[in-house]
């Protein structure tokens, strides 16, 4: 039977696979630590190889919550390990104020607005929203129309405020088409 064990130990080490003894979050706010260590597929007790932390990090990734997701190694004693999956969360919206906008207006305006209070905001929703409206203005005419945005931190929550300032400009009109 120690025969047994001693080579179910090799074995073990032999592939790279270590027992989780204690499993901490750090760097959530707002999302649930048990969902966090849910969709990491990481549990305490568990036999891991270096395989299935990478599989943790990519499911973490998968959440869109997160703009840096980590999986340490805390402390190693003779059982096992303690890790930590350490994570840094998007910024959630507090507020979203559009400013210089004359000609787009009422449902025109929120239907190019898809940005929610207390949704995750990602640099890539920040690209789409201008990228939206500033399609938005070109088919109405206003092709020299400038979206610029910009992202503040709310003091009293931590949420991010975003201001989108809308210079439109004048309406392009094609005075004369020359062929050659």
């Amino acid at each position: 039977l120690l025969l047994i064990l001693i080579l179910g130990a090799a074995t073990a080490w032999a592939q790279g696979k270590v027992r989780i003894l204690g499993l901490s979050n750090t760097g959530n706010e707002t999302t649930d630590a048990g969902l966090i260590r849910a969709h990491s597929g990481l549990a305490v007790g568990q036999e891991v190889t270096g395989d299935d932390i990478q599989t943790g990090i990519q499911q973490l990734w998968k959440l869109n919550l997160f703009s840096d997701v980590q999986i340490i190694e805390e402390r190693e004693v003779a059982d096992g390990v303690y890790m930590a999956i350490r994570v840094k969360e998007y910024p959630r919206l507090e507020k979203l104020d559009v400013k210089g906008n004359r000609k787009l207006k009422g449902d025109d305006l929120n239907e190019l607005l898809t940005l929610t209070k207390g949704q995750v905001i990602q640099p890539r929703d920040l690209v789409q929203l201008k990228n939206r409206l500033k399609k938005k203005y070109d088919e109405m005419g206003y092709l020299l129309a400038e979206v610029d945005i910009r992202t503040f931190s709310s003091d009293q929550t931590g949420h991010q405020i975003v201001e989108v300032d809308v210079k439109e400009g004048k309406k392009v009109k094609v005075k004369r088409v020359e062929f050659d």
